[in-house]
């Protein structure tokens, strides 16, 4: 299951770098930010996570953190329309960064 997560939120945020949609400077940034955030949340989450107990106490947890994960992803797509170039850098960047953060996570 935490794979799979994983890689459903990064294919998710890889295709907000490359909708590239964006609305003002600072309220595209605090979005990605924001889905970033949650997308931390949920790593530090899997950290402690024991497939071997496998809790319902945690798949609700794990269950939260997706959500609060996709509920960001949302927002920050539906802010980004039309972003300046330096809109997209930062959205290339903070994209590279979320990457490997899930890439970690699925070791």
């Amino acid at each position: 299951m935490k794979k799979i997560v994983a890689i459903v939120l990064v294919l998710s945020l890889l295709v907000l770098g490359l909708a590239a949609c964006g609305g003002k400077k600072t309220e595209v940034m605090k979005a990605i930010d924001a889905y970033e955030k949650a997308v931390d949340e949920y790593v530090d989450f899997m950290k402690d996570y024991d497939a071997a107990t496998d809790s319902a106490e945690d798949l609700a947890k794990a269950q939260e953190k997706v959500e609060t994960a996709a509920k960001a992803f949302a927002e920050a797509a539906a802010k980004v329309t039309d972003p300046s170039d330096k809109e997209k850098e930062y959205v290339e960047k903070v994209s590279k960064r979320i990457t490997e953060k899930m890439a970690k996570a699925m070791k």
